[in-house]
């Protein structure tokens, strides 16, 4: 039976809150490992590219993905693993229709209807964006809200 939503705000604070599509560490590092098998490698198009994040404020794209993609990973996690990281994929494109990959709302996708997706598929992800969250960002936006830093204009 489906649930009636109140609204768009209530339904992106449940999906935030359940921990709904977070992923942990080896959750999505296995998921980077399977996945850079399905895709195609075309460093020269500029098209197809996985970003991953690099510090708490940026990504890199990684081109050559299959050789490079879980290393980056890597040295992300390992600069920012103590601040208890759960990742997420907030955004998959495709070169054809995208039915059948899962948005658990509309900042989280399930990770297992991708590569089912790309099993299906092969070649057919274009792009894949991981994001993280952590407890040091939750600290500084409650800080921030707090007014601990000053007005924010």
């Amino acid at each position: 039976m489906i649930q009636k939503v109140p609204n768009i705000n209530t339904f992106l604070l449940e999906s935030e809150e359940s921990g709904i599509g977070n992923y942990t560490y080896d959750e999505m590092r296995s998921f980077l490992e399977k996945i850079v098998q399905l895709m195609d490698e075309s460093p020269n198009d500029r098209l197809t590219k996985i970003n991953i994040p690099n510090d708490m404020n940026s990504s890199v794209s990684v081109y050559d993905f299959k050789t490079n993609a879980v290393n980056k990973f890597d040295e992300f996690n390992k600069k920012y693993e103590k601040d208890n990281n759960v990742y997420y994929i907030w955004k998959c494109t495709t070169n054809i229709n995208g039915i059948g990959i899962n948005y658990l709302s509309p900042k989280r996708i399930d990770i297992d209807s991708i590569l089912n997706f790309a099993g299906r598929y092969p070649g057919s992800i274009l792009t894949l964006n991981i994001g993280f969250e952590s407890q040091a960002e939750d600290k500084f936006a409650n800080d921030m809200a707090a007014g601990k830093y000053g007005l924010l204009d």
